[in-house]
């Protein structure tokens, strides 16, 4: 009788009919090789189990949870069709939710209507969840390469990684099963159902700087619903300084109008395109930035208003005669005075090909694939949470152990 050495693949398609060998690795790195009714019975112990299949017949199925599309060794690909899902969106920051009686007044919510959504959750080999990546897509999977877009959410890095929600609880880790479904439950979870906050927008940004500042484009993005004399107010100019944070007051009016799209407008929609590291550096956050600011400030007439900018700008804090020192030994706050001139529209930058170089270079599935960097198999779970959840483990388990 034939005898297979078996992969994870394979067990997606095990019969009774055949005999199958493992090799496995103990606990000290010794290669163990099992066969017949022991390799049968390690399958069901290890892989079944960490699949949630708990019985050999199960497998016959090839059954995989709803929407899966690709699973790998340590991640799963999966996508959800579009929807509406509820933002609860804290208006603080995390530093500034010390008082927890205080913060049901801070909470907003926002029903908001969402094109096709593709995941990608990276796990370790104890089927505890590492990270979360979200993209939206203009439809279902239907190619490694086709393009995927940042979605414009708060907690969101720009290459679609989620920040990892704070626990207080080891049960809130704990309670998902160990297998692929619990590994898309906790993924689904961590981005829907446990709030945001205004410590992370900067995806929301690159809808306005990549599309949203083209009144072309416009239309189509959820800037759509927007009143046009608030766009011009809040977001029609840009910023010297390199950009990561919107206020709430912007949060909440870029919400308000995404609430008032609909579906069938959304699908439409154009998405920006995301990053490769965490955040866009700030050499190609944004080439209109630069280029506005290099011929604003070499300008003619940049320095003309200084003087009274820099008076009035340190009045309550530097006397005359060291504001004149400040200036001449460049030692007043440069970005300030920049924004000032800027916002006041003293100077005026119209470049003749302002509508095209705002947006980044489109990414596809296979690039957000490929650039993952885990090493799930090596990862502490402790090492995942913070130094409060460690200690609530601690906690637990020195619980465990006395009354034991």
């Amino acid at each position: 009788m034939h005898t297979n050495t078996i992969t994870i693949m394979d067990l997606l398609s095990y019969s009774s009919g055949g005999s199958y060998k493992v090799v496995a690795t103990d606990y000290n790195d010794n290669s163990i090789c099992l066969t017949g009714q022991e390799a049968i019975e390690y399958i069901k112990e290890t892989y079944i189990k960490g699949y949630g299949v708990d019985s050999v017949s199960r497998i016959d199925s090839g059954i995989l949870p709803p929407g899966v599309r690709i699973v790998g060794e340590d991640y799963v690909v999966f996508e959800r069709p579009p929807t509406y899902q509820n933002i609860f969106y804290n208006i603080n920051r995390v530093e500034e939710q010390d008082n927890d009686e205080d913060q049901e007044d801070n909470i907003r919510v926002f029903r908001i209507p969402l094109p096709w959504q593709i995941y990608i959750a990276t796990f370790n080999k104890d089927f505890y969840l590492n990270d979360v990546y979200m993209f939206f897509s203009e439809t279902s999977l239907h190619s490694k390469s086709q393009n995927i877009y940042l979605p414009p959410i708060p907690n969101f890095y720009t290459n679609g990684l989620l920040c990892r929600p704070v626990f207080d609880r080891m049960e809130e880790i704990e309670r998902y099963p160990k297998n692929l479904s619990g590994i898309i439950s906790c993924a689904y979870d961590w981005i829907w159902n446990n709030g945001t906050n205004n410590d992370l927008n900067e995806a929301m940004i690159h809808v306005n700087l990549q599309i949203a500042k083209n009144p072309e484009d416009r239309p189509n993005t959820i800037f759509s619903k927007m009143e046009e004399d608030l766009y011009q107010k809040a977001f029609s100019k840009l910023s010297s300084s390199y950009p990561t944070y919107y206020d709430s007051t912007r949060v909440i009016s870029i919400m308000k109008s995404w609430e008032k799209c609909t579906i069938e407008e959304v699908v439409n929609y154009k998405w920006p395109n995301f990053s490769v590291n965490h955040h866009f550096d700030s050499s190609v956050y944004n080439p209109v930035a630069t280029d506005q600011y290099q011929y604003i400030t070499e300008h003619p007439n940049f320095y003309d208003r200084l003087h009274s900018w820099a008076t009035a700008y340190y009045e309550e804090e530097v006397d005359q005669e060291n504001i004149e020192y400040m200036i001449e030994n460049n030692e007043y706050n440069h970005d300030a005075y920049y924004e000032y001139i800027v916002e006041n529209d003293y100077i005026t930058y119209n470049p003749n090909n302002s509508n095209q170089s705002n947006r980044t270079p489109p990414q596809t599935l296979d690039t957000a694939i490929n650039r993952l960097n885990s090493k799930a198999d090596n990862v502490n779970i402790r090492s995942l949470f913070n130094d409060y959840v460690q200690k609530a483990f601690e906690i637990s388990q020195n619980k465990v152990t006395s009354s034991s």
